[in-house]
Parts: structure tokens; C-alpha cells; sequence
């Protein structure tokens, strides 16, 4: 890693302990950490869990079609999207599969306490725990895993 990845990596780990979304780990094993640039130049820290990914059942999810969602969208008039930053986090780890999310760094091991963005099987689970709170919005909301956007007519 660069010198300012480095720093980045530091203040990132400190932000994500101080939140309670990793813990400190004793352990030899885990992911490797990487970093993205995002569009505005800012460093996204990235795990890497495609090891993990290969050897997970991967859980099915009916995620809205493109097509489907511009189709009823075209009838539309008024918008509102709400950006869920961060949107995996809100959900939790299940107890005794923490070690699995174990990323290594120059700084220590760590496991997360939240669900980490990279696992194959994030998009699915969240939708599957985001679903029950919106139906009752459908008619009149659709969402995408991060986004969620309002309609009317």
C-alpha cells in the first residue's frame, strides 16, 4: 500500500472501531485489504473476499428488473431518491459467523460485527431483510439495493 492508503487504511479502521462495526482479532488468517478511488478521489476501503465467495452457496434474490422498473417509472412525474450509504451495515453478522469476515492488515486482524460490503451474498441478504419494510410502500416506491426511490403520478 501506498503512504496515503496507509493513512487512509488507519483512519478508516479507527472509524469502523469506534462504531462497533469490526473488532480486533487474534488470528493469522483472513482477507486482504485494498483500496478503490471513488469518483471524488476519496479512498473506498475494499476486502477482499472472492477465497470466501468461491467456496459460499450463493442465496437467490429477485432484484427488480432494469426494464420493469422503467416501465412503471414512465408513467411517473415526481421523484424522490434516498440514498441507503452505508446500507449493509444496518445489518448484523450472525453470531459464530463473525470470523468468517476476517480481514488482515499491517495493523491487525479484525472481524466485522456487520455485514461488510464484497461478500457474494450480501446484495441478497440485504434485500431479503430490507423487503418487509417497504412493501407496504410499493405502489408508489421501488428500490435497488442502495437506493430507494419514490414516485408519483
Amino acid at each position: 500500500m501506498s503512504p496515503a492508503e496507509l493513512l487512509e487504511l488507519r483512519k478508516q479502521l479507527r472509524e469502523l472501531l469506534d462504531a462497533s462495526l469490526i473488532q480486533p482479532l487474534r488470528v493469522p488468517y483472513g482477507a486482504l485489504v485494498l483500496f478503490q478511488k471513488k469518483h471524488d478521489d476519496s479512498l473506498c476501503m475494499c476486502v477482499d473476499y472472492r477465497a470466501l465467495n468461491k467456496v459460499t452457496i450463493k442465496n437467490k434474490y429477485p432484484i427488480p428488473l432494469a426494464a420493469e422498473l422503467f416501465d412503471i417509472l414512465s408513467k411517473a412525474s415526481y421523484f424522490t431518491k434516498l440514498d441507503l450509504r452505508s446500507s449493509y451495515w444496518q445489518v448484523q453478522i450472525e453470531i459464530g459467523d463473525e470470523r468468517k469476515t476476517t480481514c488482515v492488515t499491517r495493523y491487525g486482524s479484525y472481524e466485522f460485527l456487520v455485514m461488510p460490503f464484497g461478500m457474494t451474498n450480501a446484495p441478497a441478504t440485504f434485500c431479503t431483510v430490507r423487503s418487509p419494510g417497504i412493501c407496504w410502500l410499493w405502489s408508489w416506491c421501488r428500490w435497488k439495493v442502495r437506493f430507494i426511490l419514490e414516485y408519483n403520478f
